[in-house]
């Protein structure tokens, strides 16, 4: 419990925007900007300037009020029950009249939004961006693999061919890139940059040939 401490401190005052949640907890975007809209009401989530967040201690209530819609459960009392899971003490939810929710799932969407940000945390870790290197593109840390390059690699062909085409890499690294690229999508035009392998590649749309530098 100890260990956990320090992340729940560096976390407490983070926001996450909507492409974070959608990459983190596997919601379509347009369900996390719904679902941030209804939460705005408890203060847990933030609409401003067409950009939606929502904070650290209330990401697991995307889900938790996501399942409520689907059992049926009118917006009113959907506020309650995530108020009620937002105070209680952990494992120590207490049930809300009119509906089915328990101390041990509340706990699960807890859980699971912990091992989210984890992921997401691991996933910036994972990821590094200097002037010098790449002419300043998000790059696996280490290398000279670009992030997004990844991304598209994996969305296009699967993980396992872009594992085939960067052997050197591991599993974990791949994954991590693409989370880190679903969580921050580009805005605007791709850049373009010289890509770090010496054959031609077959993109989501197109074939590139890359360069070594």
């Amino acid at each position: 419990m100890t260990a956990l401490r320090p992340l729940k401190d560096r976390l407490r005052n983070r926001e996450f925007t909507a492409a974070q949640a959608s990459a983190m907890l596997g919601l379509s975007g347009v369900q996390v900007n719904n679902l941030i809209d209804e939460l705005a009401q408890l203060g847990i989530a933030h609409s401003k300037d067409r950009k939606r967040t929502i904070e650290y201690r209330g990401l697991f209530s995307l889900k938790l009020c996501r399942d409520l819609i689907r059992w049926d459960v009118g917006p009113a009392l959907r506020l309650k029950v995530i108020q009620a899971a937002l105070d209680a003490p952990r494992k120590k939810f207490v049930g809300i009249a009119g509906t089915n929710i328990s101390a041990m799932q509340v706990g699960n969407y807890r859980k699971e939004a912990s091992d989210c940000i984890r992921q997401l945390q691991n996933a910036e870790n994972a990821v590094s961006s200097k002037p010098e290197i790449m002419q300043g593109e998000p790059c696996i840390r280490g290398t000279r693999v670009p992030v997004y390059w990844i991304a598209d690699m994996v969305d296009a062909d699967g993980l396992a061919e872009a594992k085939k085409t960067y052997p050197q890499l591991t599993e974990k690294q791949l994954r991590s890139a693409h989370l880190y690229a679903s969580a921050n999508p580009r805005r605007g035009r791709p850049r373009a940059i010289s890509w770090p392998v010496g054959r031609a590649i077959k993109g989501r749309s197109r074939t590139r040939t890359v360069t070594l530098d």
